[in-house]
């Protein structure tokens, strides 16, 4: 008996007692059944959300099936509930189902106006940057031809001033004396600047000089002669060759001399006064031609020693007459202080004036007049 198909193995556990300590189950009173019916709803639906949302294994899957048809049973109220909570749910999902393709597409539209809207702005905004590259380049062109027509009428006007001062410089040149006095005692210091320089031996004692009308560079006797009156006064006398030979011989007893012009002033009667700086050295040929008595057979004084390698820097004046009848020069005479340095070396006015008696040259730098 224990053996059939109806009983299950382990029977011999189940005893009389056990049997009959069991109570026999009793429905719920009505009262209590809504309560029951909602907490088992809830319990259901809680139950169904999670079979729903997580997954469960095949042995969880095997049970659930197997017991969810006992809950019907027990009321029919709960199984309509169920039923239409899961076609609520159906629907739903129906719904969702429906409407998504619609917001699909409804997205990809605006997608795809937002990137026609795009486009189009970026087309504005390069068509915009086209201009406004067009409308600069063609400022700049304009602006290039107006500054090249700005140069072309600035040349013009150059030329025409050009042109204009020429002539007023040629009328200037044509209203101007090509002989005046200061243009004749500025020319006078620019080629006698180192006296009158000419084809002669210095060695020579100054007394067997003769008259050489050859003296001097071409330039400056061609001065002389045309600028000088015939009469002109020099220093020891009258006569444009007198003036040759008196500056002839000066530059002989001075070969260092050297006269710069301070400035010019004007005098009476359109005569010119030149205030010069003159400056010498004393040589052994100057000391032998100037000073021919300290040197006797070749025996130097001590004044000749003392006066040998000196310098001497002296004030002086070059005084023009001019005749503005025949524009030429009257009178020429000039002068420098060479006094004041003589007593700077020597010390004494009594020595100065033995070594002038028989010199040559003056205190004031001219040549002595001597009785022939």
């Amino acid at each position: 008996m224990s053996s059939s198909v109806f009983y299950p193995p382990n029977i011999h556990r189940f005893g009389d007692d056990v049997i009959g300590k069991v109570i026999q189950r009793v429905n719920p009173p009505s009262y209590i059944r809504p309560a029951l019916d909602s907490r088992s709803e809830c319990i259901v639906s809680s139950l169904k959300f999670t079979s729903e949302t997580l997954p469960c294994p095949e042995s969880f899957r095997s049970t659930s099936t197997a017991t969810t048809p006992d809950v019907p049973k027990r009321t029919s109220r709960n199984a309509v509930q169920l039923s239409t909570t899961a076609l609520s749910t159906d629907r739903k999902d129906d719904l969702s189902s429906k409407k998504s393709p619609t917001l699909d597409t409804t997205s990809l539209s605006k997608k795809r106006r937002a990137t026609i809207s795009t486009k189009k702005d970026r087309t504005v905004d390069i068509e915009l940057i086209r201009s406004r590259r067009r409308a600069n380049m063609q400022r700049y062109r304009n602006k290039l031809r107006k500054h090249a027509v700005t140069v072309e009428e600035n040349v013009e006007h150059l030329r025409e001033e050009i042109k204009e001062l020429e002539l007023e410089h040629h009328t200037t040149l044509a209203g101007i004396k090509k002989h005046t006095s200061w243009s004749i005692a500025a020319e006078y210091f620019r080629l006698f600047r180192y006296g009158l320089r000419g084809d002669f031996a210095p060695s020579k004692p100054l007394e067997s000089m003769g008259y050489a009308s050859s003296s001097g560079s071409t330039a400056q006797r061609g001065f002389l002669c045309a600028n000088m009156a015939a009469d002109v006064v020099g220093p020891t006398g009258c006569g444009v060759q007198n003036l040759i030979d008196d500056l002839r011989k000066l530059t002989l007893c001075l070969p260092t001399l050297e006269t710069r012009v301070v400035r010019l002033k004007t005098g009476p009667r359109k005569s010119i006064t030149a205030v010069t700086r003159v400056e010498i050295t004393m040589t052994a040929n100057t000391i032998r031609l100037a000073f021919p008595h300290l040197v006797q057979n070749e025996k130097w004084s001590p004044f000749a020693l003392m006066l040998l390698d000196q310098q001497f820097v002296m004030d002086g004046s070059v005084h023009f007459e001019w005749d503005s009848d025949s524009s030429r020069v009257t009178l020429l005479q000039s002068k420098s202080d060479l006094l004041t340095p003589m007593l700077k070396v020597f010390g004494n006015l009594d020595i100065v004036t033995c070594i002038f008696e028989n010199a040559f040259i003056t205190p004031e730098c001219t040549l002595a007049r001597r009785d022939t």
